[in-house]
């Protein structure tokens, strides 16, 4: 049976919800809008288009990519390339793949070798040891990456630090690490820690877990008790009996494993922010709102203070992007 999905507009004055026209397929590609552009697809193909209406692209490219601080990297006939805002295609023969604009830079890959561009498609450096993968993309001006092995799973995988010049700020010797916001959250010898892009330590490596840097906070655990530090290394909060998920917009979802097992949200200094009543699962906030699953089985979402704002009327829902979310 055809499964009818809605779009959920959301402003400052209204919150809309308008029926969409999709596929009968479970598999929904979702039009992601970002620096006012949105993705829509004919005939199996995607296009771009702005919120007022002018077309960037036709239907040409393969796959959907979101716009990134100007540009669209998108296959063409299995050609890896970037679309900018005016439309125009821009490849090189030698190039197989493309990733996202961050930070100014994106990495493209060859045959035998990845290659950092500019904003302007100019080669900036390129990595011709193939036992060197890039595991990210740039943040604050560096890039995580591996050495000699393909999978996480692989124990000889070491992980390190490329600033913007291609020079290896930080060694591979590290055994696993989470990037973000500038800062590496690290494993050594079976102990997390934190350092910045030019390996100064943050964090000593004394904790038995680490997660995603979010928002300038870095997560560290020892059993369930967490704490929370800044991206210079000043400790922020410890909560203990919890399990504390990764920031989103300045608040973290927490379960709290006592005996009612329950869920609310803090803010970047440990503090409660706000519960939501008769609820068993919280999301991350996007755009100033969560998605929440009720009591009652339904999905809706909620703003930070805790509020329904969209009541449970939908059996799946997704993060509001670009102002919309998808339902159903």
């Amino acid at each position: 049976m055809k499964k009818i999905w809605f779009v959920v507009i959301a402003s400052m004055i209204c919150l809309c919800i308008l029926p969409v026209s999709l596929a009968q397929s479970e598999e929904v590609v979702f039009p992601q809008v970002y620096e006012g552009i949105q993705n829509f697809c004919q005939n199996d193909r995607y296009g771009y288009i702005t919120q007022e209406g002018f077309l960037i692209t036709e239907a040409v490219c393969d796959a959907p990519r979101p716009f990134m601080e100007g540009h669209a990297c998108v296959s063409i006939d299995g050609q890896w390339g970037y679309i900018d805002h005016s439309g125009e295609f821009y490849t090189e023969d030698s190039w197989t793949y493309a990733n996202e604009f961050s930070d100014g830079f994106a990495i493209v890959e060859t045959e035998d070798k990845w290659i950092c561009i500019d904003e302007n498609y100019q080669h900036v450096f390129s990595f011709d040891d193939e036992g060197y993968l890039y595991e990210s993309n740039f943040e604050n001006g560096y890039l995580l990456v591996k050495k000699d092995g393909y999978s996480n799973d692989e124990p000889e995988s070491k992980y390190g630090i490329v600033n913007r010049n291609g020079i290896i700020t930080v060694q591979c010797d590290l055994d696993e690490c989470f990037f973000g916001d500038g800062v590496m959250v690290f494993e050594k010898d079976g102990f997390y820690g934190a350092m910045d892009g030019t390996g100064n330590l943050l964090v000593p490596a004394e904790y038995e877990c680490g997660e995603w840097p979010r928002d300038g906070i870095i997560l560290l655990s020892n059993g369930n008790t967490f704490y929370g530090f800044s991206c210079e290394g000043r400790q922020l909060f410890v909560l203990e009996d919890v399990f504390v998920f990764p920031f989103a917009e300045g608040m973290a979802r927490v379960m709290d494993l006592g005996p009612e097992l329950y869920e609310y949200y803090i803010d970047d200094k440990g503090n409660m922010v706000s519960t939501i009543e008769e609820t068993y699962g919280l999301g991350d906030f996007s755009e100033g709102l969560a998605e929440v699953c009720f009591c009652d089985g339904t999905k809706g979402y909620v703003n930070q203070q805790g509020q329904t704002v969209i009541k449970g009327n939908y059996e799946k829902t997704s993060q509001f992007d670009g102002g919309v979310a998808l339902v159903r």
